[in-house]
């Protein structure tokens, strides 16, 4: 559900900034969506962030949402960080409407 949401969100928002010949690929948007569900229900499990430095579960998921939110700016990227924002957002909203 999350693929879908954040995938649907990027082309919308794209569609409406940029014109309607828009497409994406890829599952950012819903890894997004997971690490931050992670961090929203184990927010002190410790996390290797590049496998070598240690930090809770909340930092890890605060820092990729503060990179999607500072890069989604970012003009002729490859990456469809809205879709990391939107996966975020749909994993936010799963938490606190405890969707099961």
């Amino acid at each position: 559900m999350t693929l879908v949401f954040a995938n649907v969100a990027w082309c919308v928002i794209t569609a409406l900034t940029t014109g309607p010949n828009v497409a994406i690929y890829g599952a950012s948007g819903a890894v997004t969506g997971v690490v931050v569900l992670f961090a929203f229900n184990f927010p002190n499990v410790t996390i290797l962030f590049l496998f070598v430095i240690p930090m809770p579960a909340w930092v890890f998921g605060g820092l990729i949402v503060l990179n999607g939110y500072v890069r989604s700016n970012e003009r002729g990227s490859d990456v469809a960080y809205v879709a990391h924002l939107a996966g975020a957002g749909f994993a936010l909203a799963y938490h606190l409407q405890r969707w099961n």
